[in-house]
């Protein structure tokens, strides 16, 4: 018997998955002398069964099948968790059973295929013509057979969860890019080719990563206690700091006291609403410069259920000092284009003075505004004074004494 069993572990060490468990019955039946082998999986639901892996039977292997629990033998063992032995007359005992009468069995021999835990995962069950006579070596290779059945089939239902979990990990990864893609239309054409490009990665974090910093515009990601959890390399260099000072960190620590209230003012908006708030600000850099930013934030949910927020700032100091320096020139237009309307509806000197200089004195934005009035010899007199809030006349001889 020992060199069976030895003879039995040696033709099976090489085999995994499917072509192990065909040669662990194949080798099996044959050690012991057995009509039938099988290895059968439970498929737990609302009306269990059991999937055979591997069949032998009548020297040869055999199609797999399914069959249900109910007054079978099988059903005993997976119930209990124990082995079950009916050493003759198997007909008699399990009542008429078509499949059990194909076989002619006469016996039948199950082991509960358990994990690590004492959970049932299937059955080892073997089958024969005749009369079975067990003797300790038999029951210790049928165990140990088994064991090692049992835990090859938990190592495969783990790598079947873990691939589940992975694909599941995988989905949920390109929703939140998704996502993140809406957050601002015009990075989303950028944002779709880098994850396109990137769909193949499994490591998401690095994924997201590389998406992140390839957008331009400072990104980051917090949660509920304000505290950043992914940064961008663009924030980064905003802020003037290291990403690893920066995780784990919230805005008080880095920006002044008013800036960081209002920041969080729309954080606290962003999570009682779980929509999206768009909102011009101002925000003190690393280099010390306050700037004038456009930051979008949306709300998501991560992982294990818990709300975050993304962000996404637009630098548009340079556009509002544009938008400045139009807005007086075309100011001043419009005043120059009055006085000239004035102008021509009358040449009253002393008229067209008051309003160039009210004009004047509004679009350059000062308190009093004096017109001299200069004869030939630099002499001359002070022709108009316009100061806030009335305008007056008053005329000064400037000649020399």
């Amino acid at each position: 018997m020992n060199d069976l069993f030895r003879s039995l572990v040696t033709q099976t060490a090489t085999h995994t998955g499917s072509d192990f468990f065909a040669a662990l019955v194949e080798k099996l039946a044959q050690a012991l002398g057995m009509d039938y082998a099988l290895i059968a999986e439970l498929i737990p639901g609302e009306t269990p069964r059991l999937q055979t892996l591997a069949v032998w039977g009548d020297g040869q292997r055999l199609e797999n099948f399914s069959y249900e629990l109910m007054d079978r033998p099988c059903g005993i063992v997976v119930t209990t968790g124990k082995p079950l032995l009916i050493a003759d007359q198997l007909q008699t005992v399990c009542g008429h059973n078509p499949q059990l009468a194909s076989m002619a069995a006469v016996s039948y021999w199950g082991m509960p295929l358990l994990e690590s835990e004492g959970r049932v995962l299937g059955t080892l069950c073997l089958l024969h013509r005749q009369a079975l006579a067990v003797t300790p070596e038999s029951e210790e290779m049928i165990t140990i057979v088994a064991q090692r059945a049992a835990a090859e089939l938990q190592r495969q239902q783990d790598f079947i969860a873990l691939t589940t979990r992975q694909q599941d990990l995988e989905a949920r990864v390109q929703s939140r890019t998704h996502d993140l893609m809406t957050i601002n239309t015009e990075l989303h054409a950028e944002i779709f080719n880098k994850i396109k490009a990137e769909t193949a990665l499994r490591d998401n974090q690095y994924f997201l990563e590389r998406v992140l910093n390839a957008i331009a515009d400072p990104v980051f990601v917090k949660d509920q206690a304000h505290r950043w959890q992914m940064v961008n390399n663009a924030f980064c260099e905003l802020v003037g700091a290291d990403r690893q000072d920066l995780i784990g960190k919230t805005d008080h620590d880095f920006f002044p006291l008013p800036q960081a209230d209002h920041f969080w003012h729309y954080d606290d908006l962003v999570f009682s609403t779980g929509g999206e708030v768009e909102n011009e600000e101002s925000l003190t850099d690393g280099q010390g410069q306050l700037r004038t930013i456009s930051t979008k934030k949306i709300a998501f949910l991560g992982q294990g259920g818990e709300l975050n927020l993304v962000g996404i700032i637009r630098d548009i100091t340079e556009r509002k000092r544009i938008e400045r320096q139009l807005r007086k020139a075309l100011e001043r237009e419009q005043a120059i284009a009055r006085v000239v309307a004035r102008m021509r509806r009358t040449l009253d000197l002393e008229t067209i003075f008051q309003d160039t200089t009210a004009e004047l004195r509004q679009v350059i934005e000062c308190d009093r505004l004096l017109v001299y009035r200069f004869n030939p010899d630099w002499s001359g007199v002070l022709a108009t004074d316009c100061n806030r809030p009335r305008m007056r006349l008053i005329v000064v001889n400037l000649a020399p004494a």
